[in-house]
């Protein structure tokens, strides 16, 4: 942890986010046409570990994202496989020029809760996605977010310590962003509540609530009370579509078990310290008793960081 008494933690210029998007040198996007079948977008999806394709051929047409599947395919992939990815592409998306600022980046995923977002460049077509934002900013960071450490275990019955002041806007620095900002406890972010289901329930279920509830992930709980597992759109799309009977396979046999959670109190640093070591893109936020209230993902981190710039 950083100590309270000192002022030696990084402290950066906001005007740092108002570097050209040029300046991160962002790789250049797969692009394919919108006759695609479906099956062939998702083959490209999983084997490249992408989480979203560019549709067009000299411009933007669309883009697909693993939440189209999830949303608009769901259980119906064998009936929908053959069919063009114009049918689940969302059309004329929002885009960026490469001259366009960090900042417009954030904002824009911000507000808008997009996930990656096409750049226009002289000759190509590029992507910004959510995890390189936040890349760029705990860059700056990384070497004060050390001192944080990880967590993975905590006792149930055990009694939360806070060991120094958290951050507040009071402490805030005019045009400067300080490792400070990292002090929040989670419960300042927890914008949605967990989304539930039982160990019993089918794929075909499982997706269904998702869709309803327009969330990107589900916690199974065993007796209404105990936390087994998590279930992201991004398991499904790697594991479940084509492979098996949504109707019959049960959620539970493609959830993440006994996953890590973080408590309310815990600081943003903590989070995020932890999604860079175990390469998971949201957490799950426990109150002191253990039970699971609130996923957090790293959108609404850089939502966070979008208010301090």
């Amino acid at each position: 942890m950083l100590d309270d008494s000192q002022e030696d933690f990084t402290l950066i210029d906001t005007e740092d986010f108002y570097a050209p998007l040029e300046a991160l040198n962002l790789p250049v996007a797969k692009v394919i046409p919108r006759t695609t079948t479906i099956a062939e977008v998702l083959s490209i999806l999983r084997k490249n570990g992408y989480g979203s394709l560019i549709i067009g051929e000299t411009q933007v047409e669309g883009i697909v994202t693993e939440r189209d599947f999830l949303f608009k395919v769901s259980s119906n992939f064998e009936q929908m496989k053959d069919q063009s990815v114009e049918t689940i592409m969302t059309p004329n998306p929002f885009t960026l020029k490469e001259s366009s600022t960090i900042y417009d980046a954030i904002q824009l995923m911000s507000s808008r809760e997009f996930r990656h977002i096409p750049i226009i460049c002289d000759s190509q077509i590029k992507v910004i996605s959510v995890s390189d934002l936040i890349s760029y900013t705990l860059n700056y960071f990384k070497e004060d977010l050390l001192a944080y450490g990880t967590k993975v275990d905590w006792a149930k019955n055990g009694v939360y310590l806070q060991d120094h002041a958290h951050y507040s806007d009071e402490t805030a620095v005019t045009g400067k962003i300080s490792t400070r900002v990292f002090d929040t406890p989670l419960r300042k972010i927890m914008f949605k509540e967990a989304l539930y289901c039982d160990m019993d329930k089918t794929l075909d279920e499982v997706v269904d609530l998702m869709k309803k509830n327009k969330s990107g992930n589900i916690i199974f709980l065993a007796y209404e009370t105990e936390l087994k597992g998590i279930l992201t759109e991004r398991d499904i799309l790697k594991n479940a579509y084509g492979e098996v009977d949504f109707s019959t396979t049960l959620g539970m046999e493609y959830m993440t078990e006994n996953p890590h959670k973080l408590l309310e109190q815990d600081l943003i640093a903590i989070a995020v310290n932890n999604m860079s070591k175990y390469k998971y893109r949201s957490v799950i936020v426990a109150n002191q008793a253990g039970f699971p209230v609130s996923v957090v993902s790293i959108l609404e981190i850089l939502k966070f960081i979008s208010s301090q710039i």
